[in-house]
């Protein structure tokens, strides 16, 4: 019996997506012979500026190419969306969402680089791939990325002024060394004014990684404590900054009741001033644009780091975009290649930059265009994208959860159960427990193997 339900259920959602696409699978038009190629997206937020961009695409090249582009954004969770229209044999031709490893071992989806008449992508955005996220163990690429995501520190330029902290113009010069960090946290507190010299969002669940690993990126040039030209974990860089957020906490310079602190509300009390500083990430433009709108004059500055002297490139966030239905391309290889052709167009991703929608992952394409000076955030963290970087997966470490470093930050370090003092040796243990459980992982798992996320010529250097 619950089979049944659950398989009268399936076929009823199934039934529902169809309805919603109008038609699931191949499609194609018989009066005019024009191949449709469907696309499922989980993605909402360029929704309007892509179904513009695709219409008139749709009546231009594509209608002088016998093609037509069907993009649907999927309300919901897309990853059970995409596993049932698979079991079905339902799915779209092109989607982004779902794990593209467990696709590529069930099937799924074809590599790119079996796919005819996209040569000028591969040429221009293959480097930008990385093992783990978007090839496979034998360097087949599945997806490639046209758009990135920065972060770095935003501030409180009014703020800075007030404290005097500028150059010779009169200009705020925002931290550049963790040093600078707490130094200025404190300069720019007055608590009898309601003034603080940054924000941590304490209840945020990626609070260790936006403030701490992100941040320490910056000084060692990778993420996760796991450095892919050695293949080790090393946990240094993130004790400093560990370090440097609890001398903060200490000198009374953070915004009070950080455990309690979502990163919504912490990003509205920056946007509505008497914080100066604050982590942040790109998709944080729109949101002190229009969810949160900003009544201060605010920038964005790269992260501060140990020694202004060993500055390394700091974390970008890419991972995999359209992935390709392998059962789609015997009959629709040429129109798939075509709509590849237009989501990686130069004209489509600078337009998408220029109206505040997406980081290109090359800044070459748009370093030189100028944007009105109502975008000037969001340009800065375009700029970013120069000094950021892609890291590889860390190796596997078979770790529990309650074993990880975020954790132990979470539950020891920042209420104080680890002194200050202790950090640097407390991380050196971490390391050691890291690579130790790294090296046992591999021993009990002699089928995994580590060495795509192992980089010997990996340079993060600027």
């Amino acid at each position: 019996m619950k089979k049944i339900i659950k398989t009268a259920a399936a076929a009823a959602l199934c039934a529902a997506m169809c309805v919603s696409l109008g038609a699931c699978g191949e499609k194609k038009n018989a009066n005019n012979g024009t191949t449709t190629v469907t696309i499922w997206s989980g993605n909402g937020h360029d929704k309007a500026f892509l179904n513009e961009k695709i219409a008139k695409w749709n009546e231009t090249t594509g209608k002088e190419k016998g093609v037509r582009i069907e993009y649907t954004v999927q309300e919901g969770n897309i990853n059970e969306k995409l596993s049932l229209a698979f079991e079905t044999d339902q799915a779209p031709d092109l989607f982004t969402g779902g794990n593209f490893m467990e696709y590529v071992e069930k099937g799924y989806i074809a590599p790119f680089d079996e796919i005819e008449g996209i040569d000028g992508i591969m040429d221009h955005y293959s480097k930008y791939t990385a093992y783990g996220r978007t090839k496979d163990d034998d360097g087949k690429i599945y997806s490639i990325p046209n758009g990135a995501g920065t972060y770095g520190l935003i501030y409180n330029k009014d703020m800075f002024k007030a404290a005097g902290i500028v150059d010779e113009n009169g200009e705020p010069t925002p931290p550049e060394t963790l040093d600078e960090l707490r130094d200025y946290a404190k300069r720019l507190t007055n608590e009898s004014k309601k003034e603080y010299g940054i924000i941590f969002p304490g209840k945020f669940g990626s609070w260790y990684g936006d403030d701490v690993m992100k941040m320490a990126s910056a000084s060692c040039g990778f993420v996760d404590g796991y450095n892919p030209k050695t293949g080790k974990y090393d946990f240094s860089a993130q004790g400093a900054v560990m370090k440097t957020l609890v001398g903060i906490k200490e000198d009374g310079s953070c915004y009070p009741g950080v455990e309690g602190l979502d990163n919504d509300p912490a990003r509205a009390r920056f946007a509505a001033g008497g914080v100066a500083m604050k982590t942040a990430g790109s998709y944080d433009y729109g949101v002190l644009t229009d969810q949160f709108p900003a009544t201060i004059d605010w920038g964005v500055a790269p992260f501060p780091v140990i020694d202004k002297n060993d500055k390394h490139k700091q974390y970008m966030g890419v991972g995999a975009y359209l992935l390709i239905n392998k059962k789609s391309v015997p009959e629709k290889e040429r129109a798939i290649a075509e709509a590849l052709n237009f989501f990686y167009s130069d004209e489509l991703i600078i337009d998408a930059y220029k109206s505040g929608i997406n980081l290109p992952i090359d800044w070459d394409l748009v370093k030189d265009i100028e944007l009105d000076d109502s975008m000037k955030q969001w340009k800065q963290f375009a700029e970013l994208v120069s000094i950021s970087i892609d890291c590889p997966v860390s190796i596997i470490t078979g770790l529990k959860s309650g074993d990880a470093m975020p954790v132990k930050w979470l539950n020891e370090i920042w209420p104080g159960n680890i002194p200050s003092s202790q950090i640097d040796s407390f991380c050196e243990e971490m390391t050691k427990k890291y690579n130790d459980a790294a090296a046992n992982y591999q021993k009990e798992n002699p089928d995994y193997d580590p060495s795509t996320s192992i980089i010997p010529e990996w340079d993060s250097t600027r």
